[in-house]
């Protein structure tokens, strides 16, 4: 079976692009490597389109914004309670070559963990106590994939006996939604009970791992830039004072959301940067399409229907000729103006994005960190809104700075050398390491009085 890369030479601008949104808006049917995955033939990838629509149209409303902003309070709690885990110190662990006898925290653990939490409250209902149980075991089983694992398996299969028995008054919203579509699921595709494990599983998988890495790069660049952090830190503290002035007690808001410019366009680079499904999508062509395959700009060739062609982030998002020389570096103020009210999202010359931050996907010809649409990320929503209530909890409460072994990796081969693609997913293989320490109210404002 042939495949092909969508990519361009760099000096064919708009080539790649232009060859990215065809095959993407026009092929949306998924590539059938995807049905040796050990998750199954769920509807994520699922190589027959209608089954593809029905399940999705199913699933969606449960992480569109109207029921997304309910949610709102769910993670400001769990946020709170990750504060609290590193208050204590007790998940901390000691580290030979530390600076200080201080401990130090597996970040990208506890935000994944975090992560899980949140959507397992916000979308299963699930109890704090049931998240415990859950959280470690289902999350490793589902990262090893290892269907010849009997142990894995038997998680997975543990896990979607568990919450088939969840009554009906306990449900979240897309659990409920999980119940209600499953008397339709063909028999061709494994009849109810596979369907719904098989969904069930990839929606575990996604709703927390890739946001809980992408969190955890934004906060591994900012720890590597202690003023920039700082400033979000401010703008932070800046939005939660004013829901805390505010009579009685209420959830964080999107209007909320509006008022962290800065924090958006740090979010914006790390998406770019570390896009957390990095490999993007792979698609089967539905019909001969005429791409661009080089070697110059003007060079096409007519690529048979049934090719496997991959609409791939990583490299498109650090390509000098799309981002200019400095494409490989975290650079936040690139977005100078992305989220700003009254500014457009999008202002290289091609881009017609006009609102601020909202629920929507940020998607430009170059820039797809959930892919495109209309087959792009299911929980881009939910992601978008939960990063922007958990950051600014944490960097309002904590500094954060590398630890060791993380600091002497980074220092010796930048973030790069640490990045692996696990599950499918960009990050760290072996843990990402930081000190914290509580941020001081006074430095806040002495910095903040100066922006």
């Amino acid at each position: 079976m042939s495949r092909v890369l969508a990519h361009a030479p760099l000096h064919a601008r708009g080539v790649l692009q232009d060859d990215h949104v065809k095959v993407a808006s026009e092929h949306v049917k998924k590539a059938p490597v995807y049905d040796g995955a050990s998750y199954g033939k769920n509807f994520l990838a699922h190589v027959d389109n209608d089954e593809w629509r029905r399940r999705r149209f199913g699933y969606i409303f449960t992480v569109m914004p109207d029921y997304i902003k309910t949610y709102f309070h769910k993670m400001e709690r769990h946020a709170h309670a990750l504060c609290d885990r590193l208050a204590s110190g007790v998940e901390g662990t000691f580290m030979y070559g530390g600076s200080s006898p201080d401990p130090v925290f597996n970040i990208h653990e506890m935000l994944a963990d975090t992560a899980f939490a949140i959507a397992a409250d916000s979308l299963f209902n699930m109890t704090d106590q049931e998240i415990r149980v859950w959280s470690r075991k289902i999350r490793w089983a589902l990262a090893s994939g290892d269907p010849a694992d009997k142990a894995v398996t038997k998680t997975l299969a543990d896990w979607a006996d568990f919450t088939a028995g969840v009554p009906h008054a306990r449900r979240g919203p897309l659990l409920e939604a999980l119940f209600e579509l499953k008397p339709d699921h063909p028999e061709s595709f494994g009849g109810a009970g596979k369907a719904f494990a098989d969904d069930l599983h990839i929606l575990t998988l996604a709703m927390h791992d890739t946001t809980g890495a992408t969190m955890m790069w934004c906060l591994t660049e900012l720890a590597r830039r202690p003023q920039l952090q700082a400033r979000v830190a401010a703008e932070a503290r800046e939005v939660l004072a004013d829901i805390e002035a505010e009579a009685g007690s209420r959830a964080v808001t999107y209007d909320d959301l509006y008022k962290m410019p800065l924090l958006t366009k740090c979010i914006n680079e790390t998406l770019r940067l570390y896009p957390a499904v990095a490999y993007g999508s792979m698609r089967q062509l539905e019909h001969d399409t005429e791409l661009h395959c080089g070697p110059g700009p003007d060079d096409t060739t007519v690529v048979p229907k049934g090719t496997n062609v991959m609409v791939q982030s990583f490299t498109n998002h650090r390509r000098v000729d799309l981002w200019g020389p400095d494409a490989a570096e975290w650079k936040p103020s690139r977005w100078q103006g992305f989220g700003d009210v009254g500014s457009y999202n999008f202002v290289d010359g091609d881009e017609d994005h006009t609102t601020t931050y909202s629920g929507r996907n940020p998607q430009s010809r170059r820039f797809h960190p959930f892919t495109r649409a209309p087959r792009d990320c299911f929980g881009k929503n939910f992601a978008q809104a939960e990063m922007r209530v958990v950051l600014p909890v944490l960097l309002s409460k904590f500094e954060f700075s590398l630890a060791e072994p993380t600091r002497s990796t980074v220092a010796g081969g930048g973030t790069d050398s640490m990045v692996y693609q696990l599950t499918g997913i960009l990050k760290p293989r072996d843990g990402l390491w930081m000190s914290v320490k509580p941020r001081s109210e006074a430095s806040t404002r002495e910095l903040h009085a100066k922006l």
